[in-house]
């Protein structure tokens, strides 16, 4: 493990959002997180953003996957090409 790396071990199955409790299958995942993130993360939890760090992960990678899925991805790609073509801000 790296300088400033932490593992961080997190079960899934606290996922979820304010929204809505889907029910679906959980795994454990170990990853290696900077010691900034990771306190900055445990900060949030504590000052009650985040029920804890579970879910905080969870929602984290749902929202960086909503984010950057193919639908967005292709919409910023032909955004970038149609700028490139007409040259227009």
């Amino acid at each position: 493990m790296g300088a400033g790396l932490k593992k961080l071990r997190t079960d899934m199955s606290s996922f979820g959002t304010c929204q809505q409790q889907d029910a679906f299958m959980t795994t454990s995942i170990e990853l290696e997180i900077g010691t900034e993130l990771l306190t900055e993360a445990t900060e949030f939890v504590r000052d009650g953003w985040s029920p804890n760090l579970n879910v905080l992960m969870a929602e984290a990678l749902r929202r960086y996957l909503d984010s950057h899925s193919p639908k967005v991805t292709e919409k910023f790609i032909r955004q970038d090409i149609d700028w490139g073509l007409h040259g227009k801000d």
